[in-house]
């Protein structure tokens, strides 16, 4: 429907002057599915000036399509991971303070992944030698209460917020050195629950910086 103003003004026009005439439009089958179709022609007049024939041809061109579309897709998001890259790197150069640093990589990353909540943690460890994560940015996570929310917010602002519990999910990528993608995070065999409050997930990818 999007296409149909556009098409039916190009093929009024087809047949009210003469000459050769090219659109690239989408049509939906019987099951629902889009198809483009790429229509190419030239149109005859008679010595009236009035278009009587018309030859061409009309080609599915859906592959073609979807290829080119996913190509400008790889290359854009390529883009952005160099510039994300670029970012990083400039602000690390210019000495900026480390917060605002690690925030600003948290948000390209969001971008990058198509994210809405996530963070950036450093592998510490306490006073007794135990390993914790220590988080260096943090997404502005809805909570389902506002007194986690504050709660949560008043430790990362002061720095003092850690994952101490060194197993589930979030912990995988310390433990093995390897990205870990779930696709279903509630019932995952690695995952050990979400904090009270917290949002549900419907997908979780976690990556070591080393």
């Amino acid at each position: 429907p999007g296409d149909r103003e556009e098409a039916v003004r190009i093929m009024n026009g087809a047949v009210t002057h003469s000459g050769r005439f090219w659109h690239r439009y989408r049509i939906q089958g019987d099951e629902g599915h889009w198809r483009h179709v790429e229509v190419m022609a030239d149109a005859f007049a008679e010595g009236s000036g009035e278009v009587t024939r018309a030859i061409g041809m009309c080609l599915d061109v859906t592959e073609h399509q979807e290829t080119t579309e996913a190509l400008r897709e790889a290359r854009d998001r390529l883009q952005l991971q160099v510039d994300c890259v670029n970012r990083l790197q400039s602000r690390f150069i210019e000495g900026t303070d480390s917060r605002e640093i690690f925030e600003a990589m948290l948000l390209d990353l969001l971008r990058l992944t198509g994210s809405s909540i996530g963070f950036v943690n450093e592998v510490r460890r306490n006073e007794r030698g135990e390993v914790f994560l220590l988080s260096l940015a943090i997404s502005n996570i809805a909570w389902d209460d506002e007194e986690s929310r504050q709660r949560y917010h008043a430790l990362y602002q002061a720095g003092a917020l850690r994952f101490e519990r060194m197993r589930g999910l979030y912990a995988e990528p310390y433990w093995t050195g390897l990205p870990i993608i779930a696709n279903n995070p509630v019932n995952d065999p690695q995952s050990c629950g979400l904090p009270e409050g917290h949002p549900p997930l419907s997908a979780f990818l976690g990556l070591p910086l080393l």
